[in-house]
């Protein structure tokens, strides 16, 4: 299943009186049952909307859209819900660390990155084929493709303005929608 979109802030519940955000009583049953701190809860239900308890139950690795939760709590959380189910090339797994990969390439002023770069750093976080990874989140939306025609190398030979054959070298981008 596609992962549960992040809402944007305007959507998002606005806490009740007593300053809980609605839903966040059920998030914290299921972040019990995978082993994460309660105190997840509010974050959990304001970064993923009123659905959070049953997003978190139907993705587990969805904890990693709420901010400071790193790869290796995810996956904890995952095992913990999923069991014997829960595997490094799980889809959801990978989508998720997509996105993250790409979050923290945009907190560092990268809005887009290689596509090699991202295919690289999927590796390092154990994803098993880091290119089917990004087929599949290419496939599901979750990121957009851009490409950038690069320069020629000095001393390449030009190509003539009717060499309608040649190809010119680009490079692949990915990157999130909301960038």
């Amino acid at each position: 299943p596609a992962p549960a979109p992040v809402r944007p802030p305007s959507a998002r519940p606005a806490p009740g009186p007593g300053g809980e955000i609605p839903g966040s009583g059920d998030v914290r049953q299921v972040l019990a049952a995978g082993g994460a701190p309660e105190t997840l809860a509010g974050p959990v239900a304001e970064t993923l909307g009123e659905r959070a308890a049953e997003a978190l139950r139907e993705d587990p690795w969805q904890l990693l859209t709420v901010p400071g939760v790193r790869p290796d709590q995810a996956d904890g959380f995952a095992r913990a819900l999923l069991g014997p189910a829960c595997e490094p090339g799980d889809e959801r797994r990978a989508l998720a660390l997509t996105g993250w990969l790409l979050e923290r390439a945009a907190l560092e002023g990268h809005t887009a990155l290689e596509s090699s770069t991202l295919r690289d750093a999927l590796a390092k976080v154990s994803v098993p084929d880091p290119d089917e990874a990004l087929r599949t989140a290419i496939a599901e939306g979750a990121v957009l493709v851009f490409q950038d025609a690069l320069d020629a190398p000095p001393g390449a030979r030009p190509q003539a303005a009717d060499d309608e054959d040649a190809e010119q070298p680009v490079r692949v981008l990915l990157g999130l929608d909301r960038y």
